[in-house]
């Protein structure tokens, strides 16, 4: 009896102490609200209203209209023409509209194209109604033809509010009407709604077009804990892959959430902090006053330790708010993020209602994985929110850590097809616009050309670059540049790699002293060569002699055909640092392809066929720079040639191209 009663206290014990450990969180803050002696802590909500920069400014202008941000989207109709719609009458007087209209029955307009229509992943309505709240539904139909045999279909009705309505729809939202539609054969639209008995309302159509866009994934930890830091940072570094994290600013240093030498660390390699707010109380708990307290308070910690890239987004505690606490979290956020189990649509105009699918420890690596595949197939944006790391991962708001690496790597191994991004990184590519409060207007300002080299003539511009003769003097390269392997003809300056008397020769140009560059955007295009031994690289070195900052455009291994790289090289404490970046395709060596970079004050992205492949925007070089283009052979990384390595090798530069946006940039 004794151990059998020894045995249950034991029991109860181990209970209670799970409990408390699944809870500690949420009473944590409270426990040591009064205890944190920071500035921040110490002011009043009327000290934190005086400081009008933590004030977002008008949350309605966060955006730029749809039709702005969809600039490359498709047109499938403008209703320039409304006699090709059949069905019900058009009531509009002026080109460009199809206004019809319903009373107690079912109302409805259809189009049958010429051909098959070329949907992509969005279809965007512009949509104006006029008594939306007598609609009892309204459905789109995609057909692939007037018999009715075979089609989608989407109720609209969810989608809808009374007014102007820029609505994307997904493919993925549709359900099969009939039959085995193909999106492939799609070739007829139908629009119908049906009003209550005795009511009227009216439905004017604009435009219906369609469009892709980037899948996106955010990895996004909630709360802070220690082991983002332990844990995630150190693998998803590796992968070069930056995350977000949400602070509760009273939190900061105790004990299992992270430090601010930790945060500075994370924020300086690119990661986003955004506001969570100062304790993690659930703001529809407590007065309108202290829950305002609760937003400002923290998104002021996060500007008075320079964390200030990402401060105006807010996470609500719990995703707990109402219409009054979501104007509050307006007058200091850009972003909202209170939506459970939901992908973003892109691009995002609903900037309050951001959506995140939680991973909890009932989470397996497969679903996580079917939702990346989701986002990649269909153009979403999804956010995976996690909250610590832990093995084993015994509470909801844990998750294995060898689980996380297996869902990195699949994102690692899927790069090509879907970016990770920040939400800085999101605001940087127009995806998400920017706010009101943001002094960033790089997006409306266009490239303007600086200078640029077709090599159409017979030699090198002697104004624009240097030729290398050098013998091997680095990395234990086997070449010796020489003149005479630099030439241009055809349209293309030449470098040629070649092996004669047990000598490997190559060619290398700079613009050293002669066409510098500062930020702006260079775009070269070129046809690399191959084979093992074989390096082509072109790249940016600065100025003044140093050796750093470096930035690679492409480095190329030539026994690697799918695979190149971008590098940025930095100094950071005199230490040597580096941004490494892989990226794979399905060949690099069969045709011509076009490397960019875009390098401002905030970031530098990399292209490679006007696709958006890696971007840094931490320790950003501030120098002057020249272009470097060159053909190594052999070395510490590419390896030596071997039999299969063909010579003589080729890198052909069709163009070189230098922008620039202003003088400050």
């Amino acid at each position: 009896m004794k151990n059998n009663k020894t045995t249950g206290l034991l029991l109860i014990a181990v209970i209670a102490m799970t409990l408390l450990l699944n809870i500690q969180f949420y009473f944590f803050a409270e426990d040591h609200t009064q205890d944190n002696t920071s500035a921040v802590t110490k002011q009043t909500l009327a000290d934190l209203h005086n400081d009008e920069s933590l004030l977002c400014g008008s949350h309605q202008t966060y955006l730029k209209s749809l039709e702005q941000q969809l600039g490359r989207r498709t047109k499938i109709d403008d209703f320039n023409d409304p006699n090709l719609w059949t069905g019900s009458k058009n009531e509009a007087i002026q080109t460009g509209l199809f206004r019809f209209s319903c009373t107690d029955s079912q109302a409805f307009i259809q189009r049958k194209f010429d051909g098959f229509l070329q949907l992509q992943s969005y279809v965007y309505f512009d949509i104006n109604i006029d008594g939306f709240e007598d609609i009892e539904w309204a459905v789109v139909y995609f057909m692939e033809d007037l018999s009715y045999s075979n089609y989608f279909e989407c109720n609209l009705l969810p989608l809808l509010s009374e007014g102007k309505n820029n609505t994307l729809i997904n493919k993925k939202d549709f359900i099969i009407g009939s039959g085995v539609p193909d999106w492939s054969r799609i070739s007829t639209i139908k629009m119908a709604f049906k009003t209550a008995k005795g009511k009227k309302s009216h439905v004017s159509m604009e435009e219906i077009s369609t469009y892709d866009a980037q899948p996106l994934c955010s990895i996004w930890f909630d709360d802070g804990w220690l082991s983002t830091y332990s844990q995630a940072y150190p693998q998803m570094r590796a992968k070069n892959l930056k995350g977000i994290i949400s602070v509760v600013s009273s939190q900061v240093g105790y004990p299992s959430f992270c430090n601010e030498t930790q945060l500075k660390e994370m924020y300086d390699s690119g990661w986003d902090l955004v506001n969570h707010s100062y304790s993690h109380k659930n703001l529809l708990d407590i007065e309108t006053d202290e829950a305002e307290h609760e937003i400002a308070a923290c998104k002021q910690y996060l500007e008075s330790k320079g964390f200030t890239r990402a401060s105006d987004h807010f996470v609500p505690p719990y995703c707990a708010t109402n219409d009054d606490v979501d104007e509050i979290i307006k007058k200091y956020a850009a972003t909202s993020r209170p939506v459970w189990s939901k992908f973003n649509y892109l691009p995002i105009y609903e900037p309050d209602q951001l959506g995140f699918m939680e991973v909890t420890n009932e989470t397996s690596p497969q679903t996580v994985k079917e939702w990346i595949d989701t986002a990649v197939e269909n153009g979403l944006w999804l956010v995976l929110m996690f909250h610590s790391l832990e093995s084993p991962a015994e509470l909801s708001t844990q998750y294995d850590a060898q689980s996380f690496s297996e869902i990195i790597a699949y994102l690692d191994e899927k790069n090509s097809q879907i970016k990770c991004v920040t939400l800085s990184d999101l605001l940087d590519t127009d995806i998400l616009l920017e706010p009101s409060c943001s002094n960033n207007t790089e997006s409306s300002r266009e490239w303007q050309l600086v200078w640029e080299d077709h090599f159409n003539g017979t030699s090198l511009e002697q104004k624009t670059w240097n030729v290398i003769s050098a013998k091997p003097f680095a990395n234990n390269e086997l070449q010796t540049y020489r003149e005479e392997n630099v030439s241009i003809a055809d349209g293309f300056m030449q470098i040629q790699s070649n092996y004669a008397d047990k000598t490997y020769f190559s060619g290398a140009v700079t613009t050293d002293n002669k066409k510098l560059l500062q930020y702006g955007k260079l775009e070269i295009r070129a046809k690399l060569p191959y084979g093992k031994g074989i390096f082509p690289a072109i790249w940016l070195k600065p100025s003044s002699g140093d050796v750093l900052p470096e930035i690679d455009i492409v480095e190329f291994l030539g026994h690697e055909p799918d695979s190149l790289w971008h590098v940025f090289h930095y100094e950071k404490d005199g230490q040597k640092e580096a941004y490494p970046y892989n990226y794979k395709a399905t060949s690099f060596i069969d045709d011509f392809h076009v490397f960019s970079i875009e390098w401002s004050r905030q970031h530098i992205r990399w292209f490679v066929d006007g696709i958006e492949t890696f971007a840094v925007d931490s320790h950003i070089p501030a120098c002057k720079m020249y272009l470097y283009i060159n053909t190594a052979v052999g070395g510490d990384w590419p390896g030596d040639p071997d039999r299969q390595t063909i010579f003589p090798q080729t890198f052909l530069i069709d163009y070189v191209k230098y922008f620039s946006r202003s003088e400050n940039e």
